[in-house]
């Protein structure tokens, strides 16, 4: 009969077969199946396969999401470390139109931007703005989308109030070369206390951008901390850190938070796609 016992990996159990572990200091769950100690890190959370994804019609199209405090990454004058992640896929010409928003932050009745996490419309690139009251902002981007394809793109920030402490991945593995787009002299987060939008853009009453119809996205994950590189992999293999993750939106016939408690809200309507990433 196995059994279960605690340990740290400097004192590991000798190998028997159908012997259990737990080991304390790496958070690891291994079981020896006869040939090799083989691990399970129970540090993240695993969700089920998907089976929809949030599928904009192109028009007015967008969730919002109220800002209880979670959502705001400094106080004017210090910034504060995060980490957001999503799976998308976008329409056949992602430079057209008004690009494609992944998740935004402004201010809906007047001005004032806080995050851009998107790909531009002018130049096809994923990227990430983090802009402060004046309009100034930092922010780095990195390759050219290709049209109808799937990426998991997520985006860390250390904090720093600096473009270099912004990091772009894709597909799990981290963008080496990027480029700077910072533009003015940034001096802080603007903490305007704003909603976060996903799948477009409401800023200034009159400005609503809504990504293009043939956008598909999934999985949109916000996190408190700027995650490292192995946890951004394990995001992409649908491994969260409990510890770290605000919220997750699955898009699964509905616009619940999966893990928290910040629902969004789709004000014009939804619609789903039996279509989900790979």
């Amino acid at each position: 009969m196995s059994t279960i016992t605690p340990c740290i990996s400097s004192n590991r159990p000798t190998a028997v077969t159908g012997r259990i572990a737990f080991e304390t200091d790496t958070k690891n769950v291994i079981v020896y199946d006869g040939t090799a100690w083989r691990g399970y890190n129970n540090d993240g959370i695993n969700f089920g396969a998907n089976t929809k994804s949030f599928a904009p019609d192109g028009t007015d199209d967008l969730l919002t999401v109220a800002n209880s405090g979670v959502f705001t990454f400094g106080d004017g004058t210090n910034d504060s470390p995060f980490s957001m992640s999503t799976w998308i896929r976008t329409a056949s010409s992602p430079t057209s139109g008004d690009g494609t928003r992944f998740i935004t932050q402004a201010n809906p009745s007047g001005s004032g931007i806080s995050i851009l996490f998107d790909i531009n419309s002018g130049n096809g690139k994923f990227e990430l703005q983090i802009r402060d009251a004046s309009g100034n902002w930092i922010g780095i981007d990195s390759t050219v989308a290709s049209g109808n394809t799937w990426y998991h793109v997520g985006c860390t920030y250390d904090g720093t109030k600096s473009h270099t402490g912004i990091k772009l991945y894709l597909n799990g593995n981290l963008e080496t070369s990027t480029s700077n787009i910072s533009s003015g002299s940034y001096s802080a987060y603007n903490n305007g206390g704003y909603q976060l939008v996903i799948g477009g853009l409401l800023y200034n009453t009159n400005i609503n951008k809504y990504n293009p119809s043939g956008t598909l996205q999934d999985d949109v994950a916000i996190f408190n901390t700027e995650l490292t590189a192995t946890e951004m992999t394990g995001v992409y293999n649908g491994n969260y850190n409990r510890s770290k993750l605000i919220s997750l939106y699955r898009f699964e016939d509905n616009t619940n938070d999966s893990f928290g408690s910040n629902n969004a809200v789709a004000p014009n309507g939804i619609t789903y796609s039996s279509t989900v990433h790979p």
